[in-house]
């Protein structure tokens, strides 16, 4: 018989995995998958249907009261804590929701970087060390104490991503049109890439403008990416174009990872399609690396480090008390702070803007020190920080849509009345 379960959730920008498994130790019992994740990038609406998607799947039919704790780690969701990151925003409303919706409604929910979830899925879940990860994007992160404290790189698409895949399959792109028109040498790409948009038969005047047009016919154009395996596939048959593409890429990473000054024998995980488990750039990426003293570790994706982490979450709160209503909470905590704040708004005892601030301090110092809600008291907290989003403390910066005092009142007495008695 089971004593509870946990679910881990990887969010990135491919793809969105949810495993369920036992608090006591095991295999992940039941995976769901579903599109991309990152909490930037995919609409708040369509991220928590995917999310409520695969958090059924996970479920298999177990009830959702059975969850003890659930880590969700997405690319895109900044710093936990941090009041005005919109990313981190959004993927808290949306995991909150899809898992009101499979009724997991008495878990513990902890909302973090996608870096995190990867790093934890290393050999005993360790605490410090570095991430590198290439995949659609690319970036590195230093890890201290379970949470990212460094990340260099990880800026998109447009921005950066060195080394990733789309950065892999832009190149390839651009060396296929210079060789095209004379500005490069030849290469296999020309009619490799030209061929996944059936225009492989074309005459050699017309490729230009096939390739052209196929690079930008992706919506949004990260979905280019894909073409990062033509790349590969041909730089391992031998093509000195796709293989020039495929060192530089590895050189990118390297040095992305060396801006965060690794110490030889750092604990190194890797992830990502191109350098994960039976990723086709991890050989020559070791190969770098052995140099440094750095081994990687590779891991498939987030779903084994988030599982971990929430089994530590999970036997965290059995050893230490984590709140599920107003009325256990105590007066002298910082969460307790936040209740009476909340409690002297809805009576008209503290002015709005004195209780956004005295609000907002108490959260940041019961996050600092750890402090566990759970259930309807989360539910009840978040929806107020939430509130205070869209509410002005200085009365002179209010803007069209921004929430008036009275407006706030009414959704703090709500969550008085939900945090429960």
């Amino acid at each position: 018989m089971s004593d509870g379960y946990v679910i881990g959730i990887d969010a990135g920008g491919t793809s969105l995995r949810a495993g369920l498994a036992d608090c006591s130790g095991g295999p992940v019992l039941a995976v769901g998958t579903a599109g991309a994740g990152n909490a930037r990038s995919v609409p708040e609406d369509v991220l928590t249907e995917r999310l409520a998607e695969v958090v059924g799947a996970a479920l298999a039919g177990r009830p959702g009261a059975s969850v003890r704790a659930v880590v969700a780690g997405f690319a895109g969701a900044g710093a936990p804590g941090v009041a005005d990151d919109p990313g981190q925003l959004a993927a808290t409303r949306a995991v909150r929701a899809a898992l009101d919706r499979n009724g997991v409604t008495e878990a513990s929910v902890s909302v973090i970087g996608d870096v995190d979830v990867a790093f934890a899925g290393a050999p005993g879940t360790p605490a410090d060390g570095l991430v590198l990860i290439a995949g659609t994007g690319a970036a590195s992160a230093r890890i201290a104490g379970r949470r990212l404290v460094f990340a260099a790189d990880g800026c998109g698409w447009l921005a950066g991503d060195d080394g990733s895949g789309f950065w892999i399959a832009r190149e390839g792109f651009r060396r296929a049109l210079r060789a095209l028109d004379g500005r490069g040498p030849s290469t296999a790409l020309v009619r490799l890439l030209a061929a996944e948009f059936g225009a492989a038969d074309l005459p050699v005047e017309s490729l230009r403008l096939a390739l052209v047009d196929g690079g930008l016919s992706y919506d949004p154009p990260v979905g280019l990416a894909r073409h990062s395996r033509t790349v590969v596939r041909a730089a391992a048959s031998g093509d000195a174009v796709a293989r020039a593409v495929v060192d530089e890429a590895v050189d990118l990473l390297v040095g992305c990872l060396a801006a965060l000054a690794p110490a030889p024998g750092e604990p190194l995980v890797t992830v990502g399609g191109l350098i994960g488990a039976d990723g086709p750039l991890l050989p020559r990426l070791t190969a770098r690396l052995t140099p440094l003293g750095l081994t990687p570790h590779p891991v498939s994706d987030g779903v084994s480090g988030a599982v971990a982490l929430a089994r530590l979450e999970a036997s965290y709160g059995a050893a230490r008390v984590s709140w599920a209503r107003s009325s256990q909470v105590p007066s002298s905590s910082h969460a307790g702070a936040q209740l009476a704040a909340m409690r002297g708004l809805a009576a008209g005892s503290v002015s709005a803007s004195d209780f956004a601030l005295r609000w907002l301090a108490a959260r940041r110092a019961s996050l600092a020190a750890g402090e566990r809600v759970r259930g309807a008291l989360a539910r009840a907290l978040d929806s107020v920080f939430f509130a205070l989003e869209d509410f002005p403390v200085d009365p002179s910066l209010r803007t069209a849509g921004d929430l008036t005092v009275e407006e706030l009142r009414r959704r703090v007495v709500v969550a008085v009345a939900e945090a429960g008695g």
